[in-house]
């Protein structure tokens, strides 16, 4: 089973965390109540910054352990505790601790803050040496006003621009409904590393795909429940966080037998609408009749162009490498039209009337791709080129069984790999 590391402060969890508010966020670290008061007066004009007041070592220790800071503003005379004594390098110790340490969550800019010229010409070196300063904040001067200012303004100015400057930072981002699926994926790498947004009860897992020649920046998460609804809502948190340049669903799915389509085969969505989208309304003695209104979203027509070649080759070795049971008929991958519904259909009839109705060339049916399709489809930019591919574990009748779930999420998850090593491009 793939390892999961924990607690590491990577580039993705600096970059989600950056991402979760609109808010500059300020620390200000200092016991004098003057200071603060005129510091607190200057900033209270900026309502897109946010700051938190901590009066001693302990308490901005704490918060540094939990939070991470755009700027601190750190007074360089600090108690170890409220009430206690003062210790005249007490910002400088935990300054120190800041640059050594990998336990503390390091703010993006500091600024050390005092009221002693004493201070101010003692400690300037060791600031600029990380190319920080020392403000002499007092209620005679201005200067420190017009800096703190200046600084405040561009820092705002960045975070602006940063959140309107989105760009794609992994290749794929992949979701599933259910845990076999989840798990189907994660036999794909040995490594992966769990991210946890702070609001957000999703667990995202990260790793790479490659071969010899390529590296694909990949993120996997996983529904809590089945169904449309939940499929829209984790994609688009997907987008958000993640902003991928693929978006691609795997898992499971019923067939239609009479495409030709065989137990573990591989569909592919080459257009998915909500086959219970329309209208029902009375009709007289035969009770209420259901006119579909289905509005199809297409797949990509580049993306459907790269599927318009001869798997064969690697069908078959995704068969083999399956040592399990496993359906006689050889693996085969199919482009065409997905239903999506918000049941769990194990009627036949329900297929046929579909098939009637809303598609003569329907492949399958399943409760997830329209949502994924959907969010990828009216998401914030940039968007992601999105691909559903599932493969059959059952026929929605009468038989319909869990015998080869297994199989059709390996299926799924193998083909899926070797398009996103071999097939995609990343450079567009």
């Amino acid at each position: 089973m793939p390892h999961f590391q924990t607690g590491r402060q990577s580039y993705f969890h600096i970059l989600l965390k950056r991402r979760g508010s609109n808010l500059l966020k300020v620390l200000l670290v200092d016991d004098d109540s003057t200071k603060i008061k005129n510091i607190m007066s200057l900033i209270n004009d900026y309502p897109s910054v946010e700051v938190k007041v901590c009066l001693d070592l302990k308490e901005a220790r704490s918060a540094l352990h939990t939070v991470r800071y755009d700027l601190m503003l750190l007074d360089i005379q600090l108690p170890l505790k409220i009430g206690g004594e003062i210790n005249t390098n007490g910002g400088i110790t935990l300054l120190e601790e800041l640059i050594e340490s990998d336990k503390i969550i390091k703010p993006l800019e500091i600024i050390g803050i005092t009221s002693s010229p004493d201070s101010l010409k003692q400690h300037s070196n060791l600031f600029m040496q990380y190319m920080y300063f020392v403000l002499e904040v007092n209620s005679v001067t201005t200067e420190w006003i017009d800096k703190l200012k200046n600084k405040l303004e561009y820092m705002i100015d960045c975070r602006a621009d940063m959140l309107q400057d989105r760009r794609y930072d992994f290749d794929l981002a992949i979701i599933t409904a259910i845990k076999q699926e989840f798990e189907s994926v994660r036999e794909l790498s040995s490594k992966w590393e769990d991210v946890r947004i702070k609001g957000d009860p999703t667990e995202y897992s990260i790793t790479q795909f490659q071969n010899a020649d390529r590296k694909v920046r990949v993120v996997l998460a996983m529904q809590h429940q089945m169904g449309m609804t939940a499929a829209a809502v984790l994609s688009s948190k997907l987008i958000y966080n993640f902003t991928p340049k693929y978006l691609i669903m795997v898992g499971i799915a019923a067939g239609n037998k009479h495409q030709g389509v065989n137990l573990g085969d591989i569909l592919i969505a080459s257009e998915s609408w909500d086959y219970g989208s329309g209208k029902v309304r009375e009709n007289g003695d035969k009770g209420r009749l259901f006119q579909a209104a289905p509005h199809q979203l297409p797949l990509d027509v580049k993306l459907k162009e790269k599927l318009n070649k001869n798997f064969n080759d690697i069908l078959y070795k995704i068969r083999e490498n399956w040592k399990f049971k496993k359906p006689t008929d050889m693996l085969q991958m199919h482009v065409g039209p997905i239903a999506t519904g918000s049941s769990v259909i194990q009627d036949s009839s329900v297929v046929k009337e579909l098939i009637d109705t809303q598609h003569r060339k329907l492949l399958g049916l399943e409760m997830e791709t329209y949502g994924v399709f959907f969010a990828a489809y009216n998401g914030i930019g940039p968007t992601p080129k999105v691909l559903s591919i599932k493969s059959v574990c059952d026929f929605a009748d009468i038989e319909k069984g869990d015998n080869y779930h297994e199989y059709a999420s390996y299926t799924s998850a193998a083909f899926m790999q070797h398009l996103a090593i071999n097939e995609l491009s990343y450079d567009d």
